[in-house]
């Protein structure tokens, strides 16, 4: 089970993995990718330490939080490079952080500083799909390394800005990055200036929720000084289910309407079919049919896997509970 998560999960998404106050120099930048978040004030640097073998591909890119003000013309970073014949690596001119390498060169022996162009134009954003944000692209640089070394990445900040970091293309998620990725969701959103709007529809989903199953939860109570056979009861089941992937659904929904009425966001596109089917039309798909099926072991296993591999603001909870009911049927 936990490889067949995982399989699904990277063959469905298209996303870094999310870290926080952290230089990635123990981390595996081949073969996964990764998006370093940070709020800098003008003249902080962030230090990226990559460890790159001879070959390999270095791939970074420098963006800013898509909400965030931008005044065309300003520079907003300083991006540079230092390690073993850095200045031999030659930056693919089609990669904007998100496209792969398009072509590869040469080598020789010296520690050099190789200095990525910064752009001060009002180009697109970019609308990342899973993670539901947007991203303003300030520098990247794409490129095969000629000769090996820890690559040393200085990203200087010129005006205050959130500023993220995505390193490597190579897509890969741990059980563990399954299990939390709803919280590290959650913390890309606060980075992003999102945390009022996040609470206020929290509470408010909530309310909705307890209004909507408040006869439930009156029975519950009851039953509470008596038999907990209550809590194992199909009634029961429907709601906990229902009221996670409803939960999901509407936070998904907010945050879409929110960025995208925002004035420095781009025309929408048809990216944004993607996360409007798989993070609020599909879990409600999946919160209707749960209603009207039999709960059955292989019902609590399909729903596993499904809210496991794509529940990304579900927060683990319809996965411990299918386990749960799991074993209780054993």
């Amino acid at each position: 089970m936990h490889t067949l998560l995982i399989l699904l999960l990277t063959g469905l998404a298209s996303a870094h993995m999310p870290v926080f106050n952290d230089n990635l120099h123990e981390k595996d930048v081949h073969g996964k990718s990764w998006a370093l978040y940070e709020t800098m004030q003008a003249g902080e640097e962030l230090l990226v330490r990559l460890t790159i073998d001879t070959g390999q591909n270095f791939s970074i890119s420098v963006n800013m939080a898509g909400s965030q003000a931008f005044e065309v013309g300003t520079d907003y970073v300083n991006v540079s490079v230092r390690g073993h014949n850095a200045s031999a690596i030659k930056c693919d001119p089609l990669f904007n952080g998100w496209r792969v390498l398009s072509g590869t060169h040469a080598s020789g022996v010296e520690d050099q500083t190789k200095i990525i162009p910064t752009t001060t134009a009002d180009e697109p954003l970019h609308f990342e799909i899973f993670g539901v944000g947007y991203y303003r692209k300030l520098a990247a640089c794409q490129g095969k390394v000629p000769v090996g070394d820890v690559f040393n990445v200085s990203v200087t900040a010129l005006k205050d800005a959130q500023i993220s970091v995505g390193v490597g293309m190579a897509e890969s998620f741990s059980f563990t990055d399954i299990i939390l990725m709803s919280i590290w969701i959650v913390q890309t959103w606060f980075w992003d200036g999102y945390f009022v709007p996040w609470v206020v529809s929290t509470v408010a989903i909530a309310v909705i929720l307890i209004f909507t199953y408040s006869e439930l939860l009156r029975k519950a109570f009851v039953s509470c000084g008596g038999s907990i056979s209550f809590f194992t009861s199909y009634e029961a089941e429907t709601a906990v289910v229902r009221s996670i992937l409803f939960f999901n659904a509407m936070q998904f929904l907010i945050r879409l309407i929110i960025i995208n009425s925002t004035a420095s966001m781009k025309s929408v596109d048809f990216s944004l079919a993607i996360p409007i089917g798989v993070h609020i039309l599909l879990p409600l798909a999946v919160a209707v049919a749960w209603g009207n099926l039999q709960h059955t072991q292989i019902a609590f296993g399909v729903l596993l896997v499904y809210s496991s591999t794509l529940l990304w603001s579900g927060f683990f909870i319809i996965p411990a509970f299918c386990v749960y009911k799991i074993i209780l049927r054993f």
